[in-house]
């Protein structure tokens, strides 16, 4: 994955996937869940 990409969209699609629901009906929105951040930096 190079800088330009970040894997916060797949992430949130995997997981609304598997709820069965629209990435924006995520309830509550993984960021609050979730650091962003933390997770770009493990993946760098």
């Amino acid at each position: 994955m190079n800088k330009l990409e970040s894997p916060i969209p797949q992430i949130v699609a995997a997981v609304a996937e598997v709820e069965g629901i629209e990435p924006v009906a995520l309830d509550p929105p993984l960021a609050k869940v979730v650091d962003p951040d933390v997770v770009e930096r493990l993946v760098e």
